[in-house]
């Protein structure tokens, strides 16, 4: 039975449009929020007078005129140091976060619906913490599982391959990556998984060394041509006997076969062991 659920808006960009996006699976969904990807934002910190220098090189010193503080609303002293945020200018004392009303420091702030907050004050208010490290999250947010992820933070059960932007399906209590939740049913119902596809193999496998393969799997990853009992396997993929023998694969100096065991290296040349005792008699 699938089943659908939507994470509410939690979150909205300054500019009215939803930070929210979903991961679909096939029995849940994972979806994500951005917590407005530009935080933290950095204000810019000058003396009065400077402003008014570089007004003055540009010929805007009419917009200097009257220029007063977007907080208190009063007017600045030709040496004091103010803060300018987005075009913004405030009194240093102005420039407060919204929940506790101390002066922000290093000018370094987050914006959340139009207030700003140092950063202690919008973690504690906004950012959930991820279920698995404990830590804030700031950013993206993947919501799943009646928890809260860091993207990186959320990944299979099984193999750990991240599943932030692939999906999951819920297993009880954990969750899976789809090829690990194929996987696991198969298994529970007795079917055999291909080793070169990882799907389930409905009808009669092909066992090649205890490994069950779809018979129309069961090529070389070389050539691609179907392969017979003499198939060979190097670094965990299977080719047939001309391609494994080009493929770097040690010749022995006297049968001229390939040396897929021990080495012995004499004369110049790689030998079979046993080939090379009889041949020193």
């Amino acid at each position: 039975m699938e089943a659908e659920v939507e994470a509410p808006g939690l979150i909205q960009l300054r500019n009215g449009e939803s930070a929210q996006s979903s991961v679909q699976s096939q029995r849940s969904e994972a979806s994500q929020i951005c917590v407005d990807p530009q935080v933290p934002k950095r204000s810019d910190v000058k003396v009065y007078k400077e402003f008014c220098d570089f007004y003055v090189r540009h010929n805007m010193l009419s917009a200097l005129d009257s220029a007063e503080c977007s907080r208190c609303r009063s007017g600045f002293d030709p040496a004091e140091r103010i803060l300018n945020s987005g075009g913004e200018l405030y009194h240093m004392r102005c420039f407060s976060c919204a929940q506790c009303l101390q002066e922000i420091q290093e000018g370094v702030y987050y914006e959340f619906e139009g207030r700003k907050y140092c950063e202690h004050d919008f973690q504690m208010l906004f950012a959930p913490c991820c279920h698995q490290c404990g830590e804030f999250v700031v950013g993206r947010v993947i919501k799943a599982m009646n928890g809260s992820w860091h993207p990186n933070c959320f990944c299979c059960d099984g193999c750990q391959v991240v599943l932030a932007d692939t999906g999951f399906v819920r297993s009880g209590s954990r969750h899976l990556c789809r090829p690990c939740h194929v996987r696991e049913r198969a298994q529970a119902q007795g079917k055999f998984i291909c080793q070169r596809c990882q799907m389930v193999i409905e009808g009669a496998p092909l066992v090649y060394r205890s490994d069950p393969y779809h018979p129309d799997h069961f090529s070389c990853s070389h050539c691609g041509k179907e392969l017979t009992s003499e198939a060979r396997e190097l670094r965990s993929e299977l080719f047939c006997l001309p391609c494994h023998d080009k493929l770097c694969v040690p010749i022995c100096g006297a049968c001229r076969r390939p040396i897929e065991g021990r080495i012995v290296n004499a004369l110049g040349k790689h030998w079979h062991v046993e080939v090379l005792m009889r041949f020193l008699g």
